[in-house]
C-alpha cells in the first residue's frame, strides 16, 4: 500500500467516525487532507510517484528518456472538454512555429480551447509552458522561473536575466510552445514574446493583438455543443432539460461547466436551478480590469455562495479571503501557517466576531474540500486556485460592512505565508509566489498592523532581491497610500517612508529624496524623541541625501553625531549601530578621510560578521567598503586581494547577475586598475557594465555609476577614442541627472580633459581641466583629494599647452596639499613628485634629472615595478589618474 493511500484511509475513516461525515463529504475532505499530511512530511512535492496529481504528460504522450519534456508546465487536461472541433484544426493550422491569439469575452473558453490544443499535440512538444499573462510582473518572474527550470540561469538570478536568457535560448530551439493566458494587452507582453522555431498561443478578452498576429476569435458555443457538454456530466438529464439549461446559461462554456458542477455537486434539481435562475437574473460587470461576465456566469456563482451561507458559512468566508487574493495559486502551506498563528484572532469580522481564517488545519482541510466539492475552487498539487472570473463575483459578495475585516484576513494570510529574512537568498522563491497577492491585496490601504508587517517586509525583499525598479514601485506606492489612511507620525508609515527615501537616491532622484528624508527626520524626532532608534536611522537617512547633493561636509557631521549618540544609547554591537557605523565609512571616505575610514570599515566588518554572519547582504557590503578604503588609502596590492575574496563570497551568495556581485565587481575593477592590471580591469568592468545595463537598463544611476569606471579602465588599457565617447556620454548624463554643479559632474569633466589631453585636443583639455578644478575647490573644497586630483590634470594640461612655468608653480603648490592629505607614501604623492621633478628640468631649476629618477624609483616601491606607470614615468609621460566619483 503506498504512502499516500494509507494517509488518505486513515482520513476518511477519521472524518466518517469522529465528525459523522456522510460518505462524499469525508471523501473530499480526505482528498485535501493527503496533501496537507504530506505537505508536513516534505515528503509529497519531491516523491515520484505522485505524477499523477502533476501536470506531467500523459502516458499516451510521454517520450523516451532522450525526448522527454524539458520543461512541461501545463494545467492538466479538462477530462470534460466537448466540441469545438472547427476551432481547433483552425488553431492546429495556424502552424507550431508562429505566434497566435485567441479572443473572445471572458468565460467563452479560449483558456480551454488552448489548453485542449496543447494536450491533443503533446508529442511535438519537449518544452510547455502555460503564462498567467494577467501582470506585467508575473509573466516576467514565470518566464524567469521557466529559465531557471531549464538550468539557463541560477538560483539567484533576477527576474530579467532569466527572461532575457529564456528568450535567447528559444530563438534558437524547436519543440516549445509558451502560452500566455488571459493577457490584458499587447504593451506589457509583447517585448516578451520570444522568436523562433516555437509556437506562441495567446489568450485575451481584448482586441489588442488582432493588428499583431493571426487571431481566432471564439463565439458562444453551438447549441448541440453546449448540450453534450452538459449531458457528458449528467447522463441522466433528457435532451430537452440539458437544451433549457443551456438556454438559460446562454451558451458560455465556463457558466456551463460552473452550473454542471453546482448540480453534480449540491443535489439540487433543474427545475429549482432555472426557477432560481431566473429569479435572480446575473448583472453583466462593466468593461474594465475584470472584462464583462455573462450574467448566467454571476448567476450559477450567486447560488452556490447563497448555499454555502445556509450550510457552510466557515467555508464561505475563507473563500471570500481567497476572493480578495490575486487568481494565482495559493500554496496550501500558507493556510496551515495562518491556521497556526494567532493572526486569525485579530481579524474576527466587526459584525459577527466570528474569525474570518478557519482555527487550525483541520478546519481548513475541511473549508477547502468543501469549496472543492462545489466546484468553486481548483486543486493542483500542493496549491488551490480560486478562477479569476469565479473570483470577482466572489470578492464583489463581500458585504460592505465586512469588507475591510476581510482585507484584514487576507493581508495577515500572507503575512503568515513568509516567515524568513528578507535578505536570504534561499527564501526568495516563497516571497516571488507572494508577489501577485501582494500587488492584488494592496497591504498598504489596511490600517492594520499585520498589514503594514507585510508592506515592509515585502519592500525588503523586493530590495535585497535586486528589483529596485520594482522596489521603487511599492514603496512609493506604500508611502503614499499610508500618508492617507495611517498618517505622517504613525511608526509604520514612517518606517517604510524611510525606504523609499533611500531606493530615491539609488535610482538618482536626489531633490525628492531630500525633501522627503527631511521630513521624516523632523516627525521621527518629534514622535519617537532625538535619541530613538527611529530617530537615529531617519538622521543617517537625510545624510545620504546630502550627500547625494554633494553636500559632504554637512553629511558627515551629522553621521559621527548620530554614530555617538548610537554607540552611547544602544552599544557597540547593536544593529541599528552597526548599520550607522557603515554610513559614517562611506561619509568619512567622501570628505577624503581615507585611513579613518578605513579603520571604522574593519572594525565594523569584523562586528557584523560576529552579529548576522559572513554571508549577509550587508556584511558583504560592508566588507567591500573596506577594500574601497583600503585602494584610496594607497595599498592598491591588498586592496585587490582583498576585494577578490569579497566579490567570490557575493558571487557564491547572490550569483554574478545580483546588482551586489555587479557593483562588487566594479569596485575590483577599480582596484585593478590602481594596482596596474588594467587589461583585467577593462574585462571585470566590462562584463559589469553588461550585467548592469540587463539588470537595471542604461539611464540608471547605477548603470552610469558602474560605466564610469568602465571608461577609465578603455583609457588605461589603450582605447582612448573608446573611453573619449563612453565618458563623453556619462558626462552629459550627469549633468542632466545632477546637474552642472554637482561635485560628480566636475569628476567627470576632469576624467574627460585627461583623455582629450591624450588624443592631443589640448585646448579642450585645458578648459575641461580648469572648469573641473573650480568647479571642486567650490565644493568639496580646494584641500580635498579629489580636487587635488583635479588640480594634477589641469597641471599637466598647464605642460600640454606649453606653459611650462604655471605647470611648474602651481604643479609644486598642488603636492604640497597632497602630501598633507594623503601622506609622504601615497602612490598618488610619489607619482606625482614626478610630474613635479620634470616640470624643475624643464624650467632649467634642475640640471640633471636625478630627482625625475628617485621619484620614478619611489613610486615604483610602493606599487610594483610591474606597474605599468612606472616605465610611463621612466620614459618621461605625465603620471595621471581618473578621479572616482563619489559614492553615497
Amino acid at each position: 500500500m503506498s504512502t499516500a493511500t494509507a494517509v488518505f484511509g486513515a482520513l476518511w475513516w477519521l472524518f466518517r467516525t469522529r465528525f459523522d461525515l456522510d460518505n462524499q463529504s469525508a471523501i473530499g475532505v480526505a482528498t485535501v487532507g493527503v496533501g496537507f499530511v504530506l505537505t508536513s512530511l516534505g515528503w509529497w512535492a519531491g516523491n515520484p510517484r505522485n505524477a499523477a496529481h502533476r501536470n506531467d504528460p500523459p502516458a499516451a504522450t510521454a517520450k523516451t528518456d532522450d525526448d522527454a519534456p524539458a520543461a512541461w508546465n501545463v494545467p492538466a487536461r479538462n477530462s470534460h472538454f466537448t466540441g469545438r472541433a472547427r476551432e481547433l484544426d483552425r488553431l492546429a493550422a495556424l502552424g507550431r512555429a508562429a505566434t497566435h491569439s485567441l479572443t473572445g469575452i471572458g468565460g467563452v473558453g479560449k483558456t480551454q480551447l488552448a489548453l485542449e490544443h496543447v494536450w491533443r499535440h503533446a508529442a511535438h512538444y519537449r518544452i510547455a509552458c502555460w503564462i498567467a499573462a494577467q501582470t506585467p510582473d508575473t509573466v516576467e518572474s514565470q518566464l524567469a522561473d521557466l529559465a531557471l527550470d531549464l538550468g539557463l540561469v541560477p538560483q539567484t538570478a533576477t527576474t530579467a536575466v532569466g527572461v532575457r536568457r529564456l528568450r535567447d535560448f528559444l530563438s534558437r530551439t524547436a519543440g516549445w510552445i509558451l502560452v500566455f493566458d488571459n493577457a490584458e494587452s499587447t504593451g506589457p507582453i509583447w517585448p516578451l514574446i520570444p522568436d523562433g522555431p516555437g509556437e506562441v498561443i495567446i489568450t485575451s478578452r481584448h482586441g489588442d493583438f488582432v493588428q499583431l498576429t493571426p487571431t481566432l476569435t471564439l463565439e458562444l458555443m453551438a447549441r448541440r455543443d453546449s448540450i453534450a457538454l452538459i449531458r457528458k456530466a449528467l447522463p441522466d438529464l433528457p435532451v430537452e432539460s440539458a437544451d433549457a439549461l443551456a438556454d438559460a446559461l446562454g451558451d458560455l462554456p465556463l457558466a456551463l461547466t460552473q452550473a454542471v458542477g453546482y448540480l453534480t455537486q449540491t443535489g439540487v434539481s433543474l427545475p429549482e436551478y432555472l426557477r432560481l435562475l431566473a429569479s435572480r437574473p446575473a448583472f453583466a460587470l462593466e468593461a474594465g480590469p475584470t472584462g464583462a461576465y455573462p450574467r448566467s456566469l454571476n448567476a450559477a456563482i450567486s447560488l452556490t455562495l447563497d448555499q454555502l451561507a445556509t450550510r457552510h458559512p466557515a467555508a464561505l468566508r475563507l473563500l471570500r479571503v481567497l476572493a480578495l487574493l490575486a487568481p494565482e495559486p495559493i500554496p496550501s502551506s500558507w493556510l496551515v501557517e495562518a491556521a497556526a498563528t494567532s493572526k486569525a484572532d485579530e481579524v474576527a469580522s466587526a459584525k459577527t466576531g466570528e474569525a474570518l481564517l478557519p482555527d487550525g488545519a483541520g478546519e481548513t482541510a475541511r473549508a477547502l474540500a468543501v469549496l472543492v466539492n462545489y466546484g468553486i475552487l481548483g486543486v493542483a498539487g500542493n496549491t488551490v486556485q480560486l478562477h479569476r472570473l469565479t473570483g470577482a463575483v466572489v470578492a464583489d459578495s463581500v458585504p460592505p460592512s465586512a469588507h475591510d475585516s476581510y482585507r484584514c484576513a487576507s493581508h495577515a494570510l500572507l503575512a503568515a505565508a513568509v516567515r524568513t529574512d528578507a535578505s536570504d537568498p534561499n527564501g526568495w522563491g516563497a516571497y516571488r509566489a507572494l508577489r501577485p497577492h501582494v500587488e492584488v491585496a494592496e497591504p498598504f490601504t489596511s490600517v492594520h498592523p499585520v498589514a503594514w508587517r507585510l508592506v515592509y517586509r515585502f519592500t525588503e525583499f523586493l530590495f535585497y532581491s535586486g528589483d529596485l525598479n520594482g522596489c521603487l514601485a511599492f514603496a512609493r506606492a506604500a508611502t503614499e497610500q499610508g500618508r492617507r489612511v495611517l498618517g505622517e507620525e504613525h511608526p509604520d508609515w514612517l518606517r517604510v517612508a524611510k525606504f523609499l527615501g533611500y531606493i530615491l537616491i539609488i535610482d538618482g532622484q536626489v531633490a525628492e529624496a531630500r525633501e522627503l528624508t527631511k521630513r521624516i527626520a523632523q516627525l521621527s524626532s518629534a514622535t519617537c524623541g532625538s535619541e530613538s532608534r527611529d530617530t537615529l536611522d531617519a538622521q543617517s537617512l537625510l545624510a545620504g541625501s546630502l550627500r547625494a547633493a554633494g553636500e559632504f561636509e554637512q553629511a558627515c557631521r551629522i553621521e559621527e553625531d548620530v554614530v555617538a549618540t548610537a554607540r552611547r544609547v544602544l552599544g557597540e554591537d547593536d544593529p541599528t549601530t552597526l548599520a550607522l557605523r557603515h554610513n559614517l565609512g562611506v561619509a568619512l571616505r567622501n570628505v577624503g578621510r581615507f585611513e579613518e575610514a578605513l579603520r571604522l570599515n574593519l572594525d565594523t566588518y569584523r562586528r557584523r560578521v560576529v552579529a548576522i554572519g559572513t554571508s549577509h547582504a550587508e556584511t558583504l557590503r560592508t566588507r567591500s567598503c573596506v577594500s574601497i578604503s583600503q585602494r584610496e588609502s594607497g595599498d592598491y596590492t591588498g586592496a585587490v586581494r582583498h576585494q577578490e575574496q569579497t566579490y567570490r563570497q557575493h558571487v557564491r551568495v547572490f550569483g554574478d547577475q545580483h546588482p551586489e556581485s555587479i557593483l562588487a565587481a566594479r569596485h575590483l575593477a577599480v582596484c585593478m586598475r590602481r594596482a596596474g592590471d588594467y587589461a583585467g580591469a577593462l574585462r571585470v568592468s566590462r562584463a559589469a557594465v553588461e550585467r548592469s545595463r540587463l539588470v537595471y537598463g542604461e539611464d540608471h544611476p547605477q548603470s552610469i555609476y558602474i560605466a564610469v569606471a568602465h571608461a577609465a579602465d578603455l583609457r588605461f588599457a589603450g582605447s582612448p577614442h573608446a573611453a573619449y565617447e563612453l565618458t563623453a556620454a556619462l558626462l552629459k548624463q550627469y549633468t542632466r541627472r545632477y546637474g552642472a554643479a554637482h561635485p560628480n559632474t566636475h569628476c567627470l569633466r576632469s576624467n574627460l580633459g585627461a583623455i582629450l589631453r591624450g588624443r592631443g585636443d589640448v585646448g579642450s583639455a585645458l578648459r575641461y581641466a580648469t572648469a573641473a578644478y573650480d568647479g571642486l575647490a567650490e565644493s568639496p573644497g580646494e584641500h580635498h583629494p579629489y580636487t587635488l586630483l583635479a588640480a594634477v590634470e589641469l597641471a599637466n594640461a598647464y605642460n600640454a599647452a606649453g606653459d611650462l612655468r604655471a605647470a611648474r608653480e602651481f604643479g609644486a603648490t598642488v603636492h604640497d596639499g597632497l602630501t598633507r592629505r594623503l601622506g609622504t607614501g601615497h602612490p598618488v604623492v610619489l607619482g606625482f613628485a614626478a610630474n613635479v621633478a620634470l616640470d624643475a628640468y624643464h624650467c632649467r631649476e634642475r640640471p640633471t634629472l636625478d630627482e625625475h629618477r628617485m621619484a620614478v624609483h619611489a613610486f615604483a616601491s610602493a606599487v610594483g615595478v610591474k606597474h605599468p606607470m612606472v616605465s610611463s614615468l621612466g620614459g618621461r609621460e605625465r603620471f595621471s589618474q581618473d578621479i572616482e566619483i563619489f559614492p553615497w
